[in-house]
């Protein structure tokens, strides 16, 4: 099953007059094709902030959310131009994975965007600019990457692989996927991982300019370092790292944490 749903506002297409431009409300329901298995939230946006929230139902909710501008009525040439806030969402649903994609038009006011799915979910999101991720009560596999802005997620099971540029990652586990690797990446700001404390794990952590912290029992092994060349446009380029390494609870699969400018805090639940 396919479905495509395209939205394309506009003021003149609006309920509210032209001298009410508060806040924007739509809402799409999205069926699955399977809505008995699990599903796949694909999620991309340049312009505005997203939040997931898990619920009991078996659709995928989305709520569009605009703050519309204010503009003075401006004459040109004899004609006037009329106040625009338009802006483009396309939603897609194909063999279990909803795709999201929004754009606002020009400098017109972010999209946000509030999307309800089944409790076990995948997600992938990635964001760009003027907007934080914010996940709760969804168990899965998430991809979120978001390079202006916080990834904050609660009360989530799974695994997660993250990064951000400039916003801070924190993140509260119910429960972890025992075989599964995790990522999280923060050039600029803190990373901050509540893990139950039953956890397994390998830690692999760096951070340049932060200090590292943990709640756990951590048997720290010792540092090596490591290289890795590159050839790419003419070019060789060398790096040389060195990470901090330890396991909690005799070890499991690789959870790594890098940060520059940031502290990585790794909690343990009481």
């Amino acid at each position: 099953m396919k479905i495509l749903l395209s939205l394309i506002l506009s003021i003149s297409a609006l309920s509210t007059t032209a001298k009410d431009f508060g806040e924007v409300l739509d809402e799409i329901v999205v069926p699955l094709s399977s809505p008995n298995t699990v599903g796949k939230l694909d999620s991309s946006q340049v312009y505005g902030g997203i939040k997931v929230t898990g619920y009991s139902g078996k659709e995928v909710v989305v709520i569009v959310h605009q703050r519309q501008k204010q503009y003075k009525m401006v004459k040109k040439n004899g004609l006037t131009m009329i106040p625009n806030n338009s802006f483009n969402l396309e939603i897609e649903e194909e063999n279990n994975t909803v795709y999201i994609t929004s754009r606002p038009r020009g400098s017109n006011p972010a999209i946000n965007l509030e999307v309800k799915v089944p409790q076990h979910f995948d997600l992938k999101i990635n964001n760009v600019n003027n907007g934080d991720i914010y996940v709760n009560n969804v168990e899965g596999e998430f991809e979120i990457s978001n390079i202006n802005g916080n990834i904050i997620l609660e009360s989530i099971s799974g695994s997660v692989i993250a990064d951000t540029v400039n916003g801070k990652i924190s993140a509260v586990f119910n429960n972890v996927n025992k075989g599964a690797s995790m990522a999280f990446s923060s050039i600029n700001h803190n990373i901050d991982i509540l893990y139950p404390k039953s956890t397994k794990a390998n830690l692999r952590i760096k951070t340049i300019k932060g200090n590292i912290y943990t709640g756990f029992e951590m048997d720290v092994q010792k540092s090596k370092q490591e290289s890795d060349n590159s050839f790419k446009k003419g070019k060789h380029k060398y790096g040389i790292h060195q990470w901090v390494k330890g396991k909690i609870n005799g070890g499991g699969p690789e959870y790594s944490f890098s940060s520059i400018n940031g502290d990585v805090t790794i909690r343990k639940q009481d």
